[in-house]
């Protein structure tokens, strides 16, 4: 009898753990980094395992797993590093992140802002015209430096 109860409460204990683990959602993003919810309404940010975001998202996207653009649960989008920190508070339409680089939507399909996550600051970008390429359409950075 004593060897029959440590394995039994061995079985016991392996069996809720195997319970609870299949009740979490779990659905990678990049890297490292995975969504983890336990109702598949509301998910948090996981990274190397460990939860560093409340869960109180919609949808994670990154490129690299360094950099995150976040949607809540209202439908608005921001920006937020692999430790969790939000560098860009959820209040844009729509957001993109590729590596370090961020585009922030105001409004669906409107023009970006551009964010340098590394340096957190916003990036003035410059459109380029039909004058910026040669007749071939080469890109020739000699005329943009001249032009400017």
């Amino acid at each position: 009898m004593r060897k029959i109860l440590p394995v039994v409460f061995a079985v016991l204990i392996m069996s809720l753990c195997a319970v609870s683990l299949s009740a979490q959602s779990r659905v990678s993003v990049a890297g490292n980094a995975n969504m983890v919810s336990n109702d598949d309404k509301s998910w948090a940010l996981e990274v190397d395992g460990k939860v560093v975001t409340t869960y109180a998202y919609k949808h994670f996207q990154s490129t690299d797993g360094t950099y995150f653009a976040a949607e809540d649960n209202n439908g608005k989008w921001g920006v937020c590093d692999k430790a969790g920190a939000f560098i860009v508070k959820c209040e844009y339409a729509k957001t993109y992140v590729n590596g370090s680089t961020a585009m922030l939507y105001e409004t669906e399909g409107g023009t970006p802002k551009i964010y340098d996550c590394a340096a957190k600051k916003f990036i003035e970008a410059e459109q380029a015209g039909a004058d910026f390429f040669d007749k071939g359409r080469d890109f020739n950075p000699e005329k943009m430096t001249r032009d400017k």
